[in-house]
């Protein structure tokens, strides 16, 4: 499911939110050859599990394994990300997890 989060309440907080079993940090939207992999992998592992979000436009501090900063995508890159991790889930992810929309 792709949710825009408007509501800054809602979101993690910067410096003492960490990703977990249910929580996936993505910083911006790779141009890496093997994307489409990465995407459908990190979509797989939730759906193997109790699921979970993979928040697009957040970026980990690598040293403090914490949110850092937000990095929101506009509402053009927003729809391409979308797009490419349902081309992603339908190419390589079989069967097909259910996601609700």
């Amino acid at each position: 499911m792709f949710i825009q989060l408007e509501d800054p309440s809602r979101l993690p907080k910067p410096g003492s939110s960490s990703e977990n079993e249910t929580l996936d940090f993505k910083c911006a939207f790779s141009d890496r050859e093997d994307r489409a992999f990465e995407m459908a992998k990190d979509v797989a592992a939730f759906a193997n599990s109790v699921g979970g979000t993979i928040l697009v436009g957040a970026c980990e501090d690598r040293d403090t394994r914490t949110l850092r900063i937000y990095k929101p995508l506009d509402a053009q890159m927003a729809a391409h990300a979308e797009r490419e991790y349902e081309a992603a889930i339908r190419a390589l992810c079989k069967p097909v997890p259910l996601t609700a929309r």
